[in-house]
């Protein structure tokens, strides 16, 4: 596996404004800055594809670092915005806005919706297979369908390449916003690491190709949506189906982790679901490929940070391992264990202090998984091949 990333020292030097701004005390807890690579996206007020111009919440405007806003929210308002120049009808836009012509323009997709329908006995994917490493795509190569979903970064809709049929995935990331949010080489690094991984319970990076505007990726589409998709519809979910998942996840992380790459934002939203339901680890935005991994980069999601990263500590694999257990948790209970709904420092401090509580619901050998996992010190954290051993994991294989 060959991937050209940044040393670890100039990764470090562009990060000495956080350095220099950290405050830590013996009694653990932490006064720590505004990250620009953390998402600060209120996991109870997260919007989704499906979400109306009604019910979203404002972008807190304290979130903001060199007026580049910290939370999705910020691009669900401005697409709404947007939505609303051709159309002025509030009950059209109960749809998907995503999907409105205007939006679909700032993409450089053409205006019209087109419905696209998965063939499972397409002759021709066994030729888009082997054909992939040798192919340039652009823009005219795709008939783009409806709007997936939307990050801080990317948007994604529904896409068949049109000379094998084959149905995918297309993740348009604007320039403008990668270079305003200076994130750029973290867009490369995701292409080059995610085009070099191949297992089953890791979503397919096919290729990519840009225009002036955009940068898009050609990824295999997970039909299922997302764990969060399903987290919402079903919270709590069941004991019996969190564990089956944590499974599925550990073995993408196994296989991940043996390549020296650490995701770095492992949530529910980055975990998709496949054409048989299998799970599928995406989005690797923040992920680093590291065969001595020592990193310092401020990065991920709110509520999954480490204790290590808000302490400005150098980390490793572990912090996937943490993040595990936070997600484990927030599956099962329905909230993530150190949220705080008031204030990022508040969560910040909690995640430090590493004090949570389980409701009583919840079986022993469930709580004993995540408590393994919850450490304040990453070498106290178990290993992936110790918790795919545990009794609570093998009682869901039963």
């Amino acid at each position: 596996m060959t991937i050209d990333i940044k040393s670890q020292q100039q990764e470090e030097e562009e990060l000495t404004h956080f350095n220099d701004s950290v405050s830590i005390t013996s009694t653990h807890t932490a006064t720590a800055p505004l990250s620009a690579y953390v998402d600060y996206t209120p996991r109870r007020n997260f919007v989704t594809k499906t979400t109306t111009i009604k019910n979203i919440p404002r972008s807190d405007p304290s979130l903001e670092i060199n007026g580049v806003s910290l939370s999705r929210q910020h691009r669900a308002h401005y697409f709404h915005q947007l939505a609303q120049q051709e159309n002025n009808d509030m009950n059209s836009l109960k749809e998907d806005y995503m999907n409105t012509p205007i939006v679909r323009r700032y993409h450089g997709i053409t205006n019209e919706l087109v419905s696209i329908q998965v063939d499972m006995n397409n002759n021709n994917l066994s030729k888009f297979d082997k054909d992939i490493n040798h192919r340039e795509w652009c823009g005219n190569d795709f008939i783009v369908g409806k709007h997936l979903g939307s990050g801080r970064f990317g948007t994604v809709y529904i896409a068949t390449e049109k000379s094998s049929n084959r149905v995918v995935a297309l993740k348009y990331v604007n320039k403008n916003e990668l270079q305003k949010a200076n994130v750029i080489r973290f867009l490369k690094r995701e292409i080059e690491i995610q085009s070099h991984l191949s297992h089953p319970n890791v979503l397919k990076l096919y290729g990519y190709f840009n225009d002036n505007e955009h940068i898009c990726m050609v990824l295999e589409n997970a039909l299922g949506g997302s764990l969060y998709d399903i987290a919402q519809k079903e919270s709590p979910l069941s004991e019996n189906k969190v564990a089956k998942y944590m499974i599925q996840v550990l073995a993408a992380l196994r296989y991940i982790h043996h390549l020296g790459v650490i995701h770095r934002d492992i949530k529910p939203e980055n975990i998709l679901i496949g054409e048989r339901g299998e799970l599928k680890l995406a989005d690797f935005g923040w992920a680093v490929h590291d065969r001595r991994p020592r990193r310092r980069t401020f990065c991920g999601t709110l509520e999954y940070l480490p204790p290590e990263m808000i302490e400005n500590k150098y980390h490793d694999e572990k912090v996937d391992i943490w993040a595990l257990g936070i997600m484990c948790y927030e599956l099962l209970v329905g909230t993530p264990p150190f949220e705080d709904v008031t204030s990022y420092v508040e969560t910040y401090s909690r995640i430090i202090q590493t004090k949570y509580s389980f409701p009583n619901h919840i079986s022993m050998n469930g709580q004993q998984f995540v408590k393994r996992i919850l450490r304040h010190d990453p070498r106290q954290r178990p290993t992936l091949e110790v918790l795919e051993n545990h009794p609570w994991l093998q009682q869901s294989r039963d």
